[in-house]
């Protein structure tokens, strides 16, 4: 049995214990978010922009997104309304490898960073 969790989903594996598959999009260019919460960014040809949807509308969701090479190009995050990320109006990923979780806060109206 599979169960779908905006973007995770549970089955039971053949050794009876319980499996977690995640759906992961790998982007190369600017893209808005929506159910797929795992993001791999490759900014190695371009500069990224990612929009996040409405913390408002999607509270508690989160996202996970990653920077997948270590290019001199940006990769930013920004949401649908702009709402802050962390206090500011977006937020900047540098370096391969970093990741980072945005949380959709409901009651602030914006998104935490973890």
């Amino acid at each position: 049995m599979a169960t779908y969790l905006g973007g995770l989903s549970t089955r039971e594996s053949s050794s009876n214990t319980t499996a977690i598959d995640v759906e992961l999009i790998t982007i190369t260019s600017s893209y808005t978010a929506a159910d797929i919460t795992y993001i791999a960014a490759d900014a190695s040809l371009r500069n990224i922009t990612i929009t996040l949807p409405s913390a408002a509308a999607y509270g508690g969701r989160q996202y996970q997104i990653k920077r997948k090479d270590s290019s001199g190009n940006t990769v930013t995050i920004v949401t649908s309304d702009g709402q802050n990320i962390d206090d500011n109006t977006s937020f900047s990923m540098t370096g391969k490898g970093v990741a980072y979780n945005f949380i959709a806060d409901s009651y602030s109206g914006g998104y935490l960073v973890f």
